[in-house]
């Protein structure tokens, strides 16, 4: 677990797979800092669809977010 800018992040590993969960423990928006590409599965906003991601992200106010790493080319 690391924690920067009032966002907490880690990584979950299955084999190859590897989800990336940043949390913004802010009222108001944070940076994520994180390099890579992944697809965000959800927001607990819960108004975004899958959709592809580059780090860094942008999270809003109190957002936390699921990202399944893609693995480099």
């Amino acid at each position: 677990m690391r924690s920067r800018n009032d966002v907490l992040s880690y990584c979950r590993t299955l084999g190859r797979a590897k989800v990336l969960v940043g949390l913004n423990i802010a009222n108001e928006p944070r940076q994520w800092e994180w390099e890579g590409r992944g697809l965000r599965l959800i927001s607990t906003y819960l108004d975004r669809s899958e959709d592809p991601v580059e780090g860094p992200i942008l999270l809003r106010a109190n957002e936390g977010v699921v990202v399944l790493r893609q693995s480099p080319a």
